[in-house]
């Protein structure tokens, strides 16, 4: 932005010089008249005005190139605070988007695993599926899912022990106490069901 400031200060100055030269022109020019010397010699007053005007002509062009490099740093500079500007919101829309991504892959198995310990508290004792691809807490997951087969293989086992005392009450216990055995047998093995 210094640059175009200076390029601006420039062109501000290019236009005073340019000014200050038409004055002093206008004045030489204004001597000139009443000056005998430049009257009985109208040659030297041509090449007077003429040199005048080149160098008039050439201030000019020199005023109007500051001008139009200017007008192309003003151009640049607004360009600059576009770009600057669609950067940031991309910026923004990117870190929002991220933000996003990472809550999903965070809240994602912590929904998970709440929904699986509100099945384990109700009696079920299914292996969940597993975590989607790029999802955080992964370990975590893991050792509860290891905790949900201990707990099916310790159901399993308590399931084939009833299995064996039902075996052994055969002919010795009373049908209703077997029927009550087997009906909470039949309830565990309920659970270890997919």
């Amino acid at each position: 932005m210094d640059l175009l400031d200076r390029s601006e200060a420039a062109v501000e100055l290019g236009k005073e010089v340019l000014k200050e030269s038409q004055k002093v022109s206008d004045v030489v020019r204004m001597n000139i008249v009443r000056d005998p010397v430049y009257n009985d010699n109208p040659a030297l007053k041509q090449a007077f005005d003429a040199d005048v005007d080149e160098r008039e002509k050439r201030l000019t062009e020199q005023q109007a190139a500051l001008e139009s490099y200017a007008a192309r740093l003003a151009e640049g500079r607004r360009l600059v605070a576009w770009v600057l500007s669609a950067a940031m919101v991309l910026l923004v829309v990117g870190l929002w988007l991220g933000a996003i991504v990472l809550t999903h892959r965070v809240a994602g198995p912590v929904y998970k695993m709440r929904r699986q310990l509100r099945e384990l508290e109700a009696g079920n004792f299914q292996v969940p599926s597993s975590l989607r691809k790029g999802d955080e807490l992964k370990e975590f997951f893991d050792a509860f899912n290891d905790m949900v087969k201990s707990l099916r293989a310790r159901q399993r086992a308590e399931i084939e022990e009833i299995d064996e005392v039902l075996e052994a009450m055969v002919g010795t216990a009373s049908g209703d106490h077997r029927t009550s055995l087997k009906a909470v047998r039949d309830r565990m093995a309920a659970t270890l069901e997919p």
